[in-house]
């Protein structure tokens, strides 16, 4: 069993009298079951088996070592508990790549490694990521401006005259067409008349001290003339 002290310091240890009282024997009947005498047994009474010595003699005796001491099974649990890579909390690995305590928990890991990787390539190449965005932008709108030209070139002529047709012939298409143009001329006028307004508020003061100006040089000519 025990070679030292110091090999066996820290170790768990599982007291005889669950084993004894697990087979239903007396205590020498069960040293002489499995093979305990002298001071191994005097040992085993007094400081309890480590965990090697307590398998080796529930497996002699007939039965399951975490049968006999419940405490067992869950310290090898613990043993054998690693912390998730994602999460942090602790499980019982079934393989030697297992990382994570669950797919999901390895799926939500590596999406942010994935995004911290893209924010981190996008904040160190932000001026040419914006650039080439600005550019590929450009070419979206020009080549769409390209389809509709040539969209409007082979059916502009056709679309033009089913809209006249219709308009003649459906009246409630005709009344929707008048009631946009009229929506539309009175949103432009609308429009017109917000940016005369602020144009006027914007540049007031410099009117008005053009036109005292001009009024000014109107009256010094006039001066002139009489004098």
């Amino acid at each position: 069993m025990a070679r030292g002290g110091d090999q066996t310091a820290g170790k768990p240890r599982y007291p005889l009298a669950a084993l004894i009282e697990a087979t239903g024997r007396s205590e020498a009947e069960l040293a002489r079951m499995v093979g305990l005498s002298g001071s191994s047994l005097v040992a085993a009474r007094e400081r309890g088996l480590i965990e090697s010595a307590a398998e080796r003699y529930a497996v002699r005796a007939g039965l399951h070592p975490f049968n006999v001491w419940p405490e067992m099974a869950d310290a090898a649990v613990a043993d054998a508990a690693v912390a998730c890579r994602g999460c942090g909390e602790p499980f019982v690995p079934v393989r030697r790549s297992h990382v994570f305590c669950d797919p999901a928990c390895g799926r939500r890991f590596h999406a942010e490694v994935r995004r911290a990787r893209s924010r981190d390539h996008y904040w160190r190449n932000r001026e040419r990521i914006l650039a080439q965005q600005a550019a590929y932008r450009e070419e979206c709108r020009e080549q769409l401006r390209d389809a509709r030209r040539a969209y409007l070139a082979r059916k502009g002529e056709e679309a033009r005259a089913r809209a006249r047709e219709r308009y003649a012939t459906d009246p409630e298409y005709r009344e929707r067409r008048k009631a946009a143009s009229r929506r539309y001329k009175a949103e432009a006028r609308e429009a017109l008349r917000r940016k005369n307004a602020a144009y006027y508020r914007a540049t007031r003061d410099r009117q008005l001290a053009a036109k005292r100006e001009r009024a000014e040089a109107r009256r010094r000519e006039l001066m002139g003339e009489a004098a």
